[in-house]
């Protein structure tokens, strides 16, 4: 686990080094800085969209809902939660995950088919409620985008040349110790 978070702070630090770098060019700088503006200004939303997933794991974990995986892409995972919620995830991506009850509720709740089917109705009910909830969230992001891309686009060429501005003085710092 402490490899795969380190990897991942890698890769990010790279990826960022490289949109760094390609900022030097005028038809990337365009979109370096655009993509900047708007994931600074819709992050807030998705640290929500996260919370909001974690929030609906919570209550799938409490109302015993298994997970659906056949093809056994979640095998690897040994928490319960993270299991449901990539399957929420992936649910919330388009895969067609079907809410099961888990094994132990399955179990507990043999002889009482009517709890059962109570459960599992609720259990549709909520699925249903979360379906709906991540179709209204993505829409609601892509205006999101939308917004932030109409608010930044006539302020861009003065991010441009105060990106540019910023290399200059980045450079002049550089120089200095050169030619001191």
């Amino acid at each position: 686990m402490f490899e795969i978070i380190l990897q991942m702070i890698l890769l990010i630090i790279s990826f960022y080094k490289v949109f760094y770098f390609i900022r030097l060019w005028e038809n990337c700088c365009f979109v370096v800085l655009m993509s900047k503006e708007i994931i600074k200004e819709t992050i807030h939303y998705l640290f929500m969209t996260l919370i909001l997933m974690a929030a609906f794991t919570k209550q799938f974990n409490v109302m015993h809902m298994g997970v659906n995986d056949p093809s056994g892409k979640y095998d690897e995972l040994d928490s319960p939660f993270m299991r449901i919620m990539f399957q929420i995830y992936s649910s919330a991506a388009g895969d067609k995950n079907i809410p099961v009850l888990d094994e132990t509720m399955s179990a507990r709740s043999e002889g009482y088919p009517a709890y059962q089917q109570f459960l599992m109705y609720f259990i549709y009910l909520v699925y249903f409620l979360q379906q709906c909830m991540f179709t209204f969230a993505f829409f609601y992001y892509i205006c999101m985008v939308w917004q932030s891309y109409e608010k930044n686009y006539p302020r861009l060429v003065t991010l441009v040349y105060k990106q540019k501005a910023q290399f200059n003085d980045e450079c002049y710092d550089i120089m200095d110790i050169f030619y001191k």
